[in-house]
């Protein structure tokens, strides 16, 4: 299911901040929930490794802000014919959190539009969660004004998860699609594949669409045979 908002963007609600696979991110979650929360906190940046959890922690802030009566967009600046002037048309928006900012670096009119974006939410007391692979202050942006702005409010590093971590996220991702790992299957997943959250996400859903498809429990062979076919 999916909410329509303007421009024909979309915020994604299948993720959620109580399906956020903490870790070692303890902190970095408590903050995403005072932002979310409206909690005398108008901008945040979370930083870390592709495919880390951030477009997790930033489609559930949204959704966490939607669900409390306001209004909220999830925008990721690496989208596919995205140009400068979305910007413009979401000032009215009670939150927005940007992702992956890295794909917008350096290029002169996004810079612009996001300083101009990042002084009128200011001033007007909106909230601004921004997400990169990188610290502010070691972004590629090359305005310095906004490099400034992106390093005026708190910055966390998202972790990696570790194998409890990961064995975890296996367990509640297959739940949630409906299906079941065994000990030995999620093992066997984590020997094999890579281990970022993000492409375990992908993997479950492969996993989910295969066995529905087949109509086959998830089993070690069936996971074996799943992950020839990807490789062949």
């Amino acid at each position: 299911m999916e909410q329509q908002l303007a421009l024909g963007l979309c915020l994604p609600t299948s993720k959620d901040l109580k399906s956020f696979i903490v870790g070692d991110n303890q902190a970095v979650l408590a903050t995403v929930n005072a932002w979310a929360a409206s909690v005398q906190m108008n901008y945040l940046f979370v930083h870390g490794a592709p495919a880390a959890g951030k477009s997790h922690l930033l489609q559930g802030a949204c959704k966490k802000v939607t669900d409390g009566g306001g209004s909220a967009l999830y925008l990721p600046l690496n989208g596919s014919g995205l140009h400068p002037e979305v910007l413009e048309d979401v000032e009215h928006l009670d939150a927005l959190a940007l992702d992956d900012i890295d794909a917008i670096a350096g290029d002169p009119e996004w810079e612009q539009g996001l300083f101009r974006l990042f002084n009128q939410f200011d001033s007007q007391q909106r909230r601004l969660l921004i997400a990169g692979r990188r610290p502010p202050a070691a972004s590629a942006v090359q305005r310095a004004d906004l490099r400034s702005r992106l390093c005026s409010g708190p910055s966390f590093t998202l972790r990696a998860l570790d194998d409890d971590g990961l064995d975890r996220l296996l367990t509640e991702g297959a739940s949630h699609r409906g299906f079941s790992l065994d000990s030995t299957a999620r093992r066997y997943l984590l020997t094999r594949c890579r281990r970022d959250p993000g492409s375990l996400q992908r993997l479950l859903d492969a996993i989910d669409q295969a066995s529905l498809a087949q109509g086959r429990w998830v089993t070690v062979p069936f996971l074996s045979q799943l992950l020839n076919a990807a490789n062949s």
